[in-house]
């Protein structure tokens, strides 16, 4: 951090800061903090699942400046910016067994604490999924700028004018391996430890093979972008009057800000789309496997032995060169339907505050004027136009879009073309005007006991994220009964408003001492809460096997 006088009242202030972590062992989630029969976990800090070859590289950049210039008549101007970058280099590893019944089984009392699949002509056998994310980053970036007024010894300002922009970036490799007619078992060995996976008859290399149609499985690469941008502005005024007056001072000011908030998925990228356009080229090659395995330390910070020797380890760098080298990454055919999302958020408001005080009372009266407009902008898939191999639909073509034309809404547009199947866009704009009073009182019944009474009527904006949040957490049923499920957001949310109400005495017994007793009401005019509806809903990416559309 360097600062310099540039002149008698001008001071600029500069710095930068590089940190590089090189985080060993790291895993991701948690442990379980309670036991099955009620007691409390007592893990030591040091406790993972992870073995050491895990890694979690970060680097972390800052660089910053602030210019402070003084002005004549109490003129105070300040400006300042900030830009931040983060690098994430993860990856990691993980074997999952699968697909059959246990052949064996070992049951302590009605648990069964050891299991073994033989796996005996099981195109899936045992599954081995591996994950990658080498280009994951994040920047953010304020510029501020503040400033102090006084214009006179009562009438006095103050300011502010900023702005913010934040980016996060993830490039999620995501790779299915399979091992047909693999043997496989795990041993439970107490709450206090791993459990113990294992290959019993060991694994032949050339066994290892692509995904079979009906995995559910998706190998692929997911390119996602969180964006975050915020322009703000406030001005504040106070007069104080002479302390003879009943009103000892004025506040009042306004407020704006624009905030701007998008989820993105620019692509997911996978096998190309086949020359006919009615579906995706086959592949058949795998990431290259030099022979790795698990290592024998695999998870062995929870203690135990968590096993892990022999199952194949491919590595991470190998799961991306293959994924850059096979997959498409056409932004049309691998457009994703979930998870994008733009909100946008005008807010502006004025507000004027009285304060009041004589000699044994001290009262507040106040009034908020606040205006909240919104837009919402959010893909939801329609029911049509599903492209298979038969049905002579191709992907993109005006017929995929004559099929789908009765699934649009007015002002929504159509998107056709996406493996994901086909969406519409749409916008929901709505405006909220608020007017919040608010009054409290301060009541001196002694020196020593203080009476306090206060109401206001308050609120609060929903988060963005269940303004803009499209269906996920997709839990398919084949059957349809119970339904399949999943979780979505709501553009068309309101404000929670409520009235709240507060009675409080507070005696002051000693120096430094209180004793308070506070009695509270919250009257809610609305409330944002969860509920669900029927709706009819095609992903075109979901194998017949697991619910999906048939030829």
């Amino acid at each position: 951090t360097i600062e310099a006088d540039l002149g008698t009242n001008t001071r600029l202030s500069a710095g930068l800061s590089h940190q590089e972590n090189k985080q060993r062992g790291s895993m991701w989630g948690g442990l379980p903090v309670w036991y099955s029969n009620g007691a409390r976990t007592n893990w030591d800090r040091s406790k993972t699942t992870a073995a050491d070859w895990t890694r979690y590289d970060a680097v972390y950049e800052d660089y910053f400046a602030t210019l402070e210039h003084t002005l004549d008549n109490d003129w105070k101007l300040k400006a300042s910016y900030t830009n931040t970058r983060f690098f994430m280099r993860p990856g990691n590893s993980v074997a999952a067994s699968g697909g059959v019944l246990p052949s064996e089984v070992s049951l302590d009392g009605d648990r069964i604490n050891a299991a073994r699949f033989n796996n005996t002509g099981n195109a899936m056998g045992a599954q081995l999924e591996t994950q990658a994310n080498p280009l994951a980053a994040s920047k953010t970036q304020y510029l501020n700028a503040d400033f102090n007024y006084r214009a006179s010894e009562a009438l006095s300002f103050k300011g502010q004018l900023g702005h913010t922009r934040a980016q996060g970036d993830t490039f999620l490799y995501w790779n299915y391996a399979f091992m047909p007619n693999t043997a496989t078992a795990y041993s439970f060995q107490g709450m206090d430890k791993p459990v113990q996976v294992s290959l019993p008859n060991g694994f032949d290399g050339s066994k290892l093979s692509y995904l079979p149609g009906n995995s559910g499985a998706d190998n692929s690469f997911s390119q996602q972008r969180s964006k975050d941008r915020e322009n703000y502005g406030q001005i504040d005024g106070e007069y104080r009057f002479a302390e003879s007056s009943l009103i000892s001072a004025v506040k009042f000011g306004a407020r704006m800000a624009e905030h701007e908030r998008e989820g993105s998925r620019p692509v997911k990228g996978a096998a190309a789309m086949n020359a006919a356009k009615n579906g995706q080229v086959a592949l058949t090659s795998l990431p290259a496997w030099g022979g790795a395995s698990f290592p024998s330390n695999f998870g062995n910070g929870l203690g135990g032995n968590p096993g892990g020797v022999g199952v194949p380890l491919i590595d991470p760098a190998a799961v991306v060169a293959w994924s850059d080298a096979n997959f498409s990454a056409d932004p049309v055919f691998n457009r994703p339907v979930s998870g994008v999302f733009t909100v946008k958020e005008n807010v502006s408001a004025a507000y004027g505050l009285a304060k009041l005080a004589r000699d044994d009372w001290r009262a507040e009266f106040g009034l908020r004027l606040v205006r909240t407009r919104t837009q919402v902008t959010t893909n939801t898939g329609v029911p049509c136009g599903a492209v298979t191999a038969s049905n002579g639909l191709t992907y993109g073509s005006p017929a995929q879009a004559e099929a789908c034309k009765g699934f649009v809404p007015e002002g929504a547009s159509l998107v056709t073309g996406s493996r994901f199947g086909n969406f519409y866009i749409k916008s929901t704009e709505s405006t909220d005007t608020q007017a919040l009073p608010s009054a409290s009182l301060s009541y001196d019944l002694s020196d020593k006991l203080l009476l306090r009474v206060a109401a206001a009527k308050v609120m609060a904006r929903p988060d963005y994220s269940a303004l803009g949040s499209t269906l996920s957490a997709f839990a398919y049923n084949p059957a349809n009964n119970p339904p399949s499920t999943a979780a979505g957001g709501n553009a068309e949310l309101k404000p929670v408003v409520a009235k709240n109400y507060n009675l409080g005495l507070e005696w002051y017994f000693a120096r430094r001492s209180v004793l308070s007793a506070q009695v509270f009401m919250m009257d809610f005019d609305s409330l944002i809460g969860a509920g669900s509806s029927m709706q009819q809903q095609l992903n075109t990416a979901i194998p017949v096997a697991l619910g999906g559309p048939a030829d």
